[in-house]
């Protein structure tokens, strides 16, 4: 069975200026001994973006990246983002977040 396992669950991105986007990568690897298929990545808001290619197949010991962007535009103070990374991997649904502190220009 395929297994997802990032390198990190959580990233602090500290304090950011309102307008900037805040860009940020998580690693993975497929730690099972099957194909593993990202089938879905799914955000909270529409102001956060996962980005993936959904046709790549990540073989079993194969590391990849997920891309998530967040647009802080109208938002202040503390943010946590959840990203939902569905696949066929021993956990279905895996979780990571995106943390930071929007400061007003």
């Amino acid at each position: 069975m395929a297994a997802l396992t990032f390198t990190e669950l959580e990233f602090d991105a500290g304090d950011v200026l309102e307008g900037d986007t805040v860009k940020h990568t998580y690693v993975f690897t497929n730690t099972g001994n099957a194909p593993l298929k990202i089938e879905k990545i799914i955000t909270t808001c529409s102001c956060t973006a996962g980005i993936f290619d959904t046709s790549k197949v990540i073989a079993p010991g194969e590391k990849s990246e997920i891309s998530v962007t967040f647009t802080t535009a109208g938002k202040t103070g503390r943010q946590h983002r959840t990203i939902t990374i569905i696949s066929n991997g021993k956990n279905k649904y895996t979780r990571v977040l995106l943390i930071l502190n929007v400061t007003p220009r």
